[in-house]
C-alpha cells in the first residue's frame, strides 16, 4: 500500500472507533458493565487491531522510504563531490598552464628562450643581437650599454 491509502485508512479506523469509545464509556456510566464489556471485545478490540495494524504499515513505509532518501542523499553527495574535486583539479592544471605560458611569453619576449636561461645575458646570441652589440673577446672588455646600439625593430617575436 501507498501512504496515501494507509492515513485514508487509519482516518477511516479512527471515525469508527469514535463511536465506539463514546458507547462504551456511556455505558459504564450508566453501570451498564457487561453490556460495556462485551461492546469493547465485540467491536473496540477489532478496531484497536486494525488501527495498530495500519500504523505500523504506515510506520515501516516511512521508515523504508527515509532509507531510500538517505541512499539518495549520499548518493548524490559522492557524486557531487566528486565533481568538485574534477573541477578544481581541471582548474589547478589550467592555472598551472597558464601560469607557464605567461611566463613562458614573458621570457620570449624579454629575449631568452628557456633553454638558454642558464646563459648569462651578455652570452646569450639573442641577448647580444638585442642590443646590437658585439661579443666580448677573450682580452676586450665586455660592451657596456653607450657601445650598444638600439635593439632592432621586431625584438622578442618569434
Amino acid at each position: 500500500m501507498d501512504a496515501r491509502n494507509l492515513v485514508t485508512r487509519i482516518a477511516d479506523v479512527e471515525r469508527r472507533y469514535g463511536p465506539v469509545a463514546t458507547d462504551i464509556v456511556a455505558l459504564a456510566l450508566q453501570n451498564k458493565k457487561d453490556v460495556a464489556i462485551r461492546k469493547m471485545n465485540d467491536e473496540c478490540r477489532p478496531l484497536l487491531a486494525e488501527l495498530t495494524d495500519t500504523t505500523r504499515q504506515y510506520s515501516e513505509l516511512t521508515r523504508a522510504r527515509s532509507r531510500q532518501m538517505i541512499e539518495q542523499a549520499a548518493q548524490a553527495y559522492v557524486y557531487r563531490r566528486n565533481m568538485l574535486i574534477a573541477a578544481s583539479m581541471v582548474a589547478i592544471f589550467l592555472a598551472v598552464l597558464m601560469g607557464w605560458r605567461i611566463a613562458r611569453g614573458l621570457t620570449r619576449s624579454l629575449g631568452a628562450e628557456p633553454r638558454n636561461w642558464a646563459m648569462s645575458p651578455n652570452r646569450s646570441p639573442k641577448a647580444i643581437s638585442a642590443l646590437n652589440c658585439s661579443p666580448p673577446g677573450p682580452r676586450r672588455q665586455r660592451p657596456g650599454i653607450a657601445q650598444c646600439h638600439a635593439p632592432e625593430p621586431g625584438l622578442g617575436r618569434s
